[in-house]
């Protein structure tokens, strides 16, 4: 083995990866759809103005296309869907996990 084997070794694994992480970054649905799954597993139920706005939000989305509630960031390695400025989901490598600030 050369020298440069190592380096080439870690220079196409970094592509790799940059490559992999941008093609397989969860959608926005995907994101709304694990969020809202995770409400409904829920113990606690949701507040009146929870409940309220979620439902004037989905009224606004199903109008507008675009729900003011939520705020999908895609940050090209990674993604995440924010309400009132709170981080309730992050996805990365196909996958959406809930933020403990969400539950």
């Amino acid at each position: 083995m050369s020298k440069k084997s190592p380096f080439r070794f870690v220079l196409l694994t970094l592509l790799a990866i940059g490559v992999a992480l941008p093609i397989t970054n969860p959608s926005e649905e995907q994101h709304k759809k694990v969020f809202y799954a995770s409400l409904k597993k829920s113990d606690a139920p949701l507040s009146p103005v929870h409940h309220t706005m979620g439902k004037i939000g989905d009224g606004i989305e199903s109008i507008f296309g675009n729900n003011p509630f939520f705020v999908y960031e895609n940050r090209l390695f990674y993604s995440s869907l924010k309400m009132n400025d709170t981080t309730v989901t992050v996805g990365i490598l196909g996958h959406v996990f809930v933020s403990p600030a969400a539950k």
